[in-house]
């Protein structure tokens, strides 16, 4: 396991190998990263399912809807059933609620540079204790799906309902492999899961 200190910030970040996922199953992980790891990967698989329905569905009109409504309430629920706070964040919002902690600023650029060095995805994550409890940050990478709704080109109505919905829009003109932004859980200091 790599691990590098994230500028501005006396915790760690970790780039884990790629067996990231197995590690989640051994005895002497800490529990709330353990968790940390389950809940991102149950809050994107669950988005990307939704969000490659609603585009065979309805086309991009209804991804957005998803990614404006369906997903905040996945975060809720998740957040409800675990006791942590869980969400999604980015550099360059789309959503200002979804606006990154001051503490997440310097994990989202270390993530950046470490996809740009070639680092794959499946094997950077970001975990810490502090006195508040614990943080995770896992990268959300651009894939093809989301190009419709965050690429260069973007069809007349996709550019006319982000406008209506979200007018101030910094969430487009990602490439594939990019970093489009993080799932973030944060636990309280007596949270347990």
């Amino acid at each position: 396991m790599l691990r590098y200190a994230v500028p501005g910030c006396a915790a760690l970040a970790v780039v884990a190998s790629a067996v990231a996922p197995a590690l989640a199953q051994d005895s002497t992980v800490d529990p709330q990263l353990a968790a940390s790891r389950a809940l991102t990967r149950e809050f994107g698989e669950r988005l990307k399912t939704a969000l490659t329905e609603a585009l065979g569905r309805g086309g991009p009109g209804a991804a957005i809807a998803v990614c404006k409504d369906a997903a905040p309430a996945l975060a809720v629920e998740l957040s409800r059933r675990s006791g942590a706070t869980v969400a999604r964040t980015s550099a360059r919002l789309r959503n200002p609620l979804n606006a990154p902690p001051p503490w997440a600023v310097p994990v989202l650029e270390q993530f950046a540079a470490a996809l740009a060095a070639g680092r794959p995805a499946a094997g950077i994550e970001y975990f810490a204790r502090t006195e508040a409890g614990a943080r995770f940050m896992k990268p959300i990478v651009t894939e093809p799906l989301c190009l419709t709704c965050h690429g260069t080109a973007l069809a007349p109505d996709v550019q006319a309902a982000l406008a209506r919905l979200y007018p101030e829009d910094h969430a487009t003109g990602f490439a594939p492999g990019e970093l489009r932004g993080a799932f973030v859980v944060a636990w309280p200091a007596a949270a347990h899961p």
